[in-house]
């Protein structure tokens, strides 16, 4: 045989050797691939419907705080006088927070300041109000607020306390208002909530007072008389 064929024939027996290691190496790894996709596919899916439950149950208690903290925002509409005057007189007295004082002052006759505690027992009786943390806003700006919390209390917001409580708080104004005498304010938190920051401050005034008179936000303030202008003339 020729040198030259002899040459042509080992070459081709190196290539022919190369592509059956090459065959086997791919054959070798060929049953790991298929682990490999077996053990994706059998791997358990991570998402749960709990998990997707809770999440949206997430979303809807986020959503319904950020309402109602949007609606405790909203401002009450605009409102003429004689409509303040009005819902004064129907809430039968004037309601005032002093942040300052840390008091809530309620101004009226002795028969006015009795519409609260019969304001506290319609809150009491409504089945709507039992619940923790429901509230209602009262008077022609909201001021006046009553919710329904497991701890009684006076603070710069509410005037809280258990359905029980609320019913103990109006029955005792109801006893204090049997001796109030016009003049002499009735102060009363440690019979209802000795650990509040705040007090209740009942300033009896006389029969037939108008509880919207004491309205300083919006009624009884004339414009300022205007000054005389100095250093001029009064005849040109």
């Amino acid at each position: 045989m020729a040198p030259g064929a002899v040459k042509s024939l080992v070459i081709m027996n190196s290539r022919t050797n190369g592509f059956r290691h090459s065959l086997k190496s791919s054959f070798s790894h060929a049953p790991r691939l298929r682990a490999l996709r077996c053990e994706r596919r059998d791997r358990p899916k991570t998402d749960s419907p709990l998990l997707t439950v809770a999440v949206f149950a997430t979303l809807f208690a986020l959503g319904f705080y950020l309402r109602s903290v949007a609606r405790e925002k909203e401002p009450r509409p605009e409102m003429t006088e004689d409509r303040i005057r009005q819902q004064w007189r129907q809430l039968g007295f004037f309601c005032e927070l002093d942040d300052e004082k840390k008091t809530w002052t309620l101004t009226a006759s002795p028969a006015g300041l009795l519409y609260f505690p019969d304001l506290l027992f319609g809150y009491v009786s409504d089945p709507q109000n039992a619940s923790d943390g429901h509230q209602e806003h009262y008077g022609p700006y909201g001021s006046l607020q009553v919710m329904t919390w497991p701890e009684a209390g006076f603070d710069g917001r509410v005037i809280r306390g258990s359905l029980i409580a609320l019913t103990h708080l109006a029955e005792l104004i109801e006893a204090k208002l049997a001796t109030a005498e016009p003049g002499t304010p009735i102060r009363i938190r440690d019979e209802f909530a000795p650990d509040s920051r705040y007090t209740l401050v009942l300033d009896v005034r006389a029969d037939k007072f108008d509880p919207a008179s004491p309205d300083p936000e919006r009624l009884g303030r004339a414009p300022p008389a205007p000054r005389p202008v100095l250093g001029k003339s009064a005849s040109r």
